[in-house]
């Protein structure tokens, strides 16, 4: 992208967030008076974090009309622990108010403001998470006290597994968002929106490996990972050509889409060329950041023993961290602890994994209760495989390849059902959202979150 164009994307990224503010202020005062609703006396402290917090936030402008793309990200520190079920309960009593669609959709092409808390206390120890430095570096106070300069975490603190996190949070995306029977003009634009930020999300992870690349902005991360990396490591570019391309367009226009950046793209080579990247940015953060060599033609090429090495080293190492953190500094002591939690964590994980999933009408086998298997993990893995074939269009590969992952996971009464549905399509399309809401499931099973 040459300078002209990236001075013009600048200059109309700017006069649309102009536009916006009167909107974006309306929310932000409607979710401010409803979490004080249900949290007053218990409230420190509400944050605007992520890209909205960064001033970099997504946005859509065609024709006069400006709205945000993906979320708002809120965090509201607090004297004690809220339960899950309030937050729900402030997320749904938001959306209603503000006359938009509930986040427990399973779908991500709808604007939502997610909320979500933490004591003082704990934030004062802080987990080694990306979200509670960029919260010290780069948000914005909504209300109350301003206690960022008391947290205590650096860039070097942070636990590799925020590079996991945001790497295979993208297999979820994409499967959620793919166009394979939904090809409305918002499911697109939202698509095609979380292919440019797996892009540009690249530089978040490498900042991680090589903290001199972090900058609080996206554009200033790609610039310095491109800048560096590019005579640094120039076989990373000639080993993902389309990085080279990709990486700084899709940083800037990943603010800022239109119907004529929308209409130019061929969908099925713009997935096509995410997959490949993403499948090879994978194995190289695990090889360099753990020492695990999966293949490097590709994450779902690796077979399942190492898929399940990556499970029990990414979620150990992220308590050592954590540990660490807190004061622990013998580092082997620490490095074995982290391993027994991750264990036992992870047990308790596929316990929730099966309790929630049933909750929510999903027939997950209860024998998935005696595997020490890390689920979130393994179905990004099976997932990705899974989007691949998609991307491919190897139809009769799709369809084999899904009852495959499916009868790993839910019972036989119930995909009797779905094999009896005479329509290819259908089935295709149910496969599509049952692995997806799997892959939700394990997510929030695993990391605690509100479904």
């Amino acid at each position: 992208m040459d300078g002209s164009m990236s001075r013009n994307i600048g200059l109309k990224y700017s006069s649309c967030l102009e536009m916006f503010k009167p909107m974006m202020q309306y929310y932000l005062d409607i979710t401010i008076e409803t979490i004080l609703k249900y949290l007053n006396g218990l409230c420190f402290s509400i944050y605007l974090i992520g890209s909205f917090g960064r001033k970099e936030g997504a946005l859509y402008c065609n024709e006069g009309e400006v709205r945000p793309l993906r979320d708002f990200d809120i965090l509201v520190v607090t004297s004690k622990h809220i339960d899950h079920d309030i937050l729900q309960a402030i997320e749904e009593e938001i959306h209603e108010r503000l006359g938009i669609p509930s986040p427990l959709k399973d779908s991500l092409d709808e604007f939502y403001i997610w909320v979500t808390s933490i004591t003082l206390h704990d934030l004062l120890k802080c987990p080694p998470l990306l979200k509670y430095y960029e919260l010290k570096v780069a948000s914005r106070l909504l209300y109350g006290g301003d206690i960022r300069g008391f947290v205590n975490i650096n860039l070097e603190d942070l636990s590799l597994y925020n590079g996991i996190l945001i790497l295979f949070s993208k297999t979820y995306s994409l499967l959620s968002l793919y166009p394979l029977d939904v090809k409305t003009r918002k499911r697109i634009i939202n698509y095609v929106y979380e292919v440019l930020k797996t892009y540009t999300e690249i530089s978040t992870v490498f900042s991680l490996l090589d903290n001199s690349i972090y900058k609080p902005s996206f554009i200033g991360r790609c610039k310095a990972f491109y800048e560096k990396y590019s005579s640094l490591m120039p076989s990373l570019f000639k080993f993902i050509p389309s990085l080279n391309d990709c990486l700084m367009m899709a940083c800037e226009r990943r603010m800022l889409l239109d119907n004529d950046l929308v209409n130019s793209i061929e969908l099925r080579a713009l997935t096509v060329s995410v997959i490949e990247t993403l499948e090879k940015i994978i194995p190289i953060y695990l090889r360099v950041g753990y020492g695990v060599s999966t293949p490097l033609s590709g994450f779902t090429e690796a077979d399942k023993t190492y898929i399940g090495r990556i499970g029990s080293i990414t979620l150990a190492e992220f308590f050592s961290s954590y540990l660490r953190v807190r004061g622990f500094r013998y580092f082997p002591l620490a490095k074995m602890l982290g391993l027994i939690m991750a264990t036992v964590y992870t047990l308790i994980a596929n316990v929730d994994f099966v309790v929630r999933g049933r909750r929510n009408g999903l027939p997950v086998k209860i024998t998935l209760l005696l595997f020490p298997r890390n689920h979130y993990v393994y179905l990004t893995y099976m997932g990705l495989r899974f989007l691949k074939l998609l991307a491919y269009g190897n139809e009769a590969g799709l369809e084999a390849f899904g009852l495959v992952i499916l009868r790993e996971y839910l019972s036989r009464e119930y995909l009797a059902k779905l094999t009896s549905i005479n329509s290819a399509a259908i089935r295709r399309s149910i496969m599509l959202r049952l692995i997806t809401k799997l892959l939700r499931l394990a997510d929030v099973s695993l990391h605690r979150k509100a479904f």
